[in-house]
């Protein structure tokens, strides 16, 4: 297990730093498995260095597939016209609180929106990433120090998963 997550690390390295197309990964991935399934009986030493290089490609294959995953969503674009929209989202990164000003606090959060509801369109279905940040005054009985305690933010502290439905405008 050792060898085969040291051969599965390596490849991801390889695979950030060594482009190349997925097909190649996966014919190569297919090659080595065929070597190691032929020699796996005449050759049992050499079958084992064969399938840690199936779990080197698989690691490369991973990194190569899961960076052309992530594109940007624009879905949302049409909506940044500052007109006041209701957005309902959900915390896909958890918050994070900090000073604002002098008595405010700001907490920052990352939402994906599930759907927003415009005065023209309705309810329209949108999945894409918002970053969101909320300013509230502090506790009075809140000391200037601390920020990070619930006691110190007047509104809610938002984690990963809460579904939240808010007024704004992009």
């Amino acid at each position: 297990m050792l060898w085969a997550a040291v051969a599965y690390s390596l490849g991801i390295v390889a695979g950030v730093y060594a482009w190349r197309p997925v097909l190649w990964w996966i014919v190569a991935g297919a090659v080595f498995l065929a070597a190691a399934a032929y020699f796996g009986d005449r050759r049992s030493g050499f079958a084992w260095v064969v399938a840690l290089g199936i779990f080197f490609l698989a690691g490369a294959l991973h990194v190569q597939v899961r960076a052309a995953s992530n594109r940007i969503d624009t879905g949302i674009q049409p909506y940044a016209d500052r007109q006041e929209l209701e957005i309902v989202a959900h915390v896909i990164k958890d918050g994070h609180l900090q000073q604002a000003g002098v008595g405010e606090v700001r907490q920052t959060l990352d939402v994906e929106t599930e759907e927003i509801h415009t005065a023209a369109a309705g309810i329209v279905p949108v999945h894409s990433g918002v970053r969101l940040s909320i300013y509230a005054p502090r506790s009075e009985d809140a000391p200037e120090n601390v920020l990070t305690t619930p006691a110190a933010y007047k509104g809610l502290i938002f984690h990963y998963g809460e579904r939240i439905r808010f007024l704004g405008k992009l």
